[in-house]
Parts: structure tokens; sequence; C-alpha cells
């Protein structure tokens, strides 16, 4: 049959095969976020199937931010983060890798054509002892084409099982990137969080330099007006030097800390100077009630990326064991060949003569696995083990999560505590350094009551500093465990 005249039958026969692969086994349809019977919530909360992350930013370009010029908020700091941190593009390539894989999967619903093209040259010679008349020295060219069309109709399901892992590993991939979004956001907010601290600890050394400033310009005047023994002013002069040298030294804790945000953001400190947005007036003094620990637990096994990951993974496992084992089961194949050649005729003593030669060929092929060895049983177990193994990872997630949950709400709950206690601390150390520098100025205290009081207002300041920190990132900590930290944070011009 020539072949023009064999293509309406082959098109006929794949629109009818393609009608029946379809009602066997329909390929599975793009990615969408699983139904709650399939284990999983919700896609990723930071980043979207484009690589799109909920700041702004695309993982899969590069990003072109200049240094700001302007005091930067934790929204800025955590969008310069998460534009040049490696950590994040690597998962980003990752599950792109495993999208191909998806589609690698995916591809096995289709038919298969392979095309071949040859151009031979042969040269042929044979000798016939005793028969001279029989010899023949024969040399030739000839060309081939070929088409060759297989396609798998059915087969019980192992293609099915096979994209659907696929599909559960990419949502796992995803929730990766979502975790390692998720954790280099807590680290930039936390190195930011510090930033601001020291920020706030050098504001306080220098207030402190200054009210011992204070104590030391009343003690000197008490001396000059002869009412005060020159140990009072020594006194209060080695208060007052010590206060320096604690702002210098905070001067360099808050250069550490700036630089450590810098890098974060992929920017050179020695050439970038940063400067904070403040935390508004009155931060953390109404701090805000908090759902229970039971609504916290349960949002963690919803939204926490770690274990919805640990749960793809198993779920891929489940399916990876269940195509691994549908895989030894009949399936149905159409296969079609057609070629052609013009390779010549030749006989034993006879010169060769030109020909061209045509081959058609379609079946449908009934493949029956019979024995293999016992391959494909330990194949099975394999798999089943996998997917055992898988389940005992996604218990030690939701384990380790709810762990972190509850060291989390604790922590957030003492924080608070200790917030309030120290800022009642620090209004009684103010108000009792006044009166006791008022009191020594009238001659009715001595120089060490208005020192004591001094030193009790340093160390309330300081106390108050870092309950504040505390308490920020006692925020964020909690945020992080539950899996809501790109929800929770509050990222624009308030409270950072």
């Amino acid at each position: 049959m020539p072949f023009g005249c064999f293509k309406p039958v082959v098109v006929a026969f794949l629109v009818w095969g393609m009608g029946v692969g379809a009602r066997a086994q329909t390929p599975a349809p793009p990615l969408s976020p699983p139904s709650a019977t399939a284990g999983l919530t919700q896609p990723p909360l930071l980043v979207d199937a484009a690589g799109v992350t909920n700041q702004g930013q695309n993982l899969a370009e590069p990003c072109q931010l200049q240094p700001p010029d302007h005091p930067i908020r934790l929204f800025d700091a955590i969008r310069y983060a998460l534009c040049t941190d490696p950590k994040t593009r690597q998962a980003w390539a990752a599950v792109q890798v495993q999208a191909a894989q998806l589609g690698q999967a995916r591809s096995a619903y289709w038919p298969k054509l392979d095309a071949t093209l040859q151009y031979n040259r042969d040269r042929a010679g044979s000798t016939v002892i005793n028969q001279p008349q029989f010899d023949s020295n024969v040399a030739s060219h000839f060309r081939s084409q070929a088409l060759s069309l297989s396609w798998v109709l059915f087969d019980f399901g192992a293609r099915t099982e096979a994209a659907h892992s696929a599909e559960q590993l990419l949502l796992a991939s995803r929730y990766s990137l979502d975790d390692t979004l998720q954790t280099a956001l807590l680290k930039t907010a936390k190195d930011y969080e510090a930033a601001l601290a020291a920020s706030a600890g050098l504001g306080a050394a220098r207030d402190n330099a200054r009210t011992a400033q204070e104590s030391l310009d009343i003690a000197q005047t008490r001396v000059q007006h002869g009412v005060a023994a020159i140990s009072d002013a020594l006194q209060a002069q080695t208060a007052y030097a010590q206060a320096v040298a604690d702002a210098a030294h905070a001067e360099g804790t808050w250069r550490t800390a700036i630089g450590t945000l810098a890098i974060d953001m992929g920017l050179d400190p020695a050439t970038t100077p940063l400067q904070l947005q403040p935390l508004p007036v009155g931060t953390g003094e109404s701090p805000a009630s908090i759902d229970t620990l039971h609504t916290f637990m349960e949002d963690a096994e919803r939204l926490n990326p770690k274990i919805n990951a640990a749960r793809a993974q198993h779920l891929a496992a489940l399916a990876h064991a269940k195509a691994v084992q549908d895989a030894g089961l009949p399936s149905l194949h159409f296969t079609w060949k057609y070629s052609r050649n013009t390779q010549p005729v030749t006989g034993l003593g006879l010169p060769s003569f030109p020909a061209r030669g045509e081959d058609n060929y379609i079946g449908v092929e009934l493949d029956i696995p019979l024995f293999d060895g016992f391959d494909r049983d330990w194949k099975v177990r394999e798999a089943q083990a996998q997917a055992r193994e898988q389940a005992q990872a996604l218990a030690d997630a939701r384990r380790q999560v709810m762990r972190g949950v509850w060291s989390g709400f604790t922590g957030y709950e003492t924080a608070t505590a200790d917030l309030g206690s120290t800022r009642t601390v620090q209004n009684v150390a103010r108000q009792s350094l006044t009166v006791a520098q008022q009191r020594y100025q009238h001659g009715v205290a001595s120089v060490l009551e208005m020192l004591s009081a001094q030193a009790a207002l340093v160390k309330a300041r300081q106390q108050h500093i870092q309950a504040l920190t505390d308490w920020l990132v006692a925020r964020l900590q909690l945020a992080y465990a539950v899996g809501s930290l790109g929800q929770s944070v509050e990222l624009h011009d308030g409270m950072p």
C-alpha cells in the first residue's frame, strides 16, 4: 500500500485510539492544590507556582535592587534577603527539577513516534569454488526511511499512580521551598530585631552617659560649694567614665548587628551603611491576645510546610509503591510501522537490479509479564518499605513541629510577662533616680544613694530592651513554628 494512501487509515486509527486511551486512562490534570481527602490543605504560603513570593520577588529572575537610601523597614530587609539568598534560589531550582519530572511522568500518556533515515553504500562479493560462473561482485548504494509509532492504551493504572507520585513530590518540593523561605525570613527578621535592639541599646547607653554626666555635675557643684567631699565627685566621675565605656561597647554591638543585617540583605556592610526605621512609640505596651495552644496546634497541622512536605512525600511513596505493583500487570499497546527502501535485488551469479521495497505494519499488542526472576517482587517490597519510612518521617515531623509550637507558645507568654515587668521596673527606677538626685542636691542623701539609683536605672533599661527584643522574637518564633510566618508578621509601616 503506498504511503499516501496509508495516511488516512493511520489518522483514523489514531483518533479512535485517542478516544479509547482517554476512556481507559485520562491523563492527570495540571497540578492544583490537593483536596482535604488527599491530606494537603493548601499550597505553600510564601511562593506561588510561578516562583513569585508574597513580597513580590520572582525567584526565577535575577534581582536588581539598589542599596536603600532611606531608613529600612522589616519589609525592605526581607525583600532584599529573599531576593539574594542562594538557598531560596536553590530550593526554587529543586521545584523546577521536580516539575520537569512530573512532565516526564505525564509523557507516558502520549504516543511515541520515531523516524529513521538511512543512506547506505554496500559492496558484496562472493566466489563459488569450482563454479566461477556463479561468482559475483556487486557494489550498490540505497536509501531507507521508516516511521514507527507505539502507544500504551491501557495498563491498569501504573501511569496514573506514577503521575500521582510525581505530583505529590512536586507539592513536597514546593512546601520545602516554602520552609526555606520561612527560615530565611525568620533569620532576617531576627537579625533585624537584633539590630533594632542594638540601636535601642546604644540610645539607652548614651542616655545613661548623659544621666551620669548630670550626676557628676551635681556632685561637682556640691564639692565647689564645700558641702560635699571630693570623694563624691570622684565616685560620680568613675560612674560617668563607666557609662561612656558602656556607650562605646554598645556602639560596637550595634555596628556588628547592622553589618550582619546588611549581609543578610546581600549588601556590603563596609560600603552600604544602613539606617533602621525605629520602633513605634508604645511598642509592646498593649500586646494583643493570642489564640489558645490547641488552636495553634491545629493551625500547625494544617499550615506548617515541614508537616505538609512530609505528608506529600508519604503520599508520593504510597503512589510509587502502587505504580511499581501495577507495572507487573498486563498492558495493551497499539503499534504501527511503515518503511520503504531502494535496496537493489541481487541473486547468486546474477547482476543487481534496482528495486523499491515497502513495508506496512499495524497491530494491537497485549504485553503480559510472566516471570522476571522475582525482580518485580523485590521492587514492590522496596517501594512499600520506603512508604513505611516516609510514614515515620511524617510522624517525626509532626512531633518536631508540635514541640516547636509548644516552645514558641510558652516562650511568647513568658516574654509578654517579662516585658510588662521590666517596663514597670524601668518606670520605678527612673522615678527613684530623680528623687535620689534631688535628695543629694539638697544634702539629705549620700552620693552612694544617687549612684545606686543611677545603676539601677541602667540595669532596668538594659533589661527592658532585652525583654522587648525577646518579645519581638518570640512573636516571630511562634509564627514560624505554626508555619504562618509570612501571614502573621506585619510587614508594613506599623509594627515590624
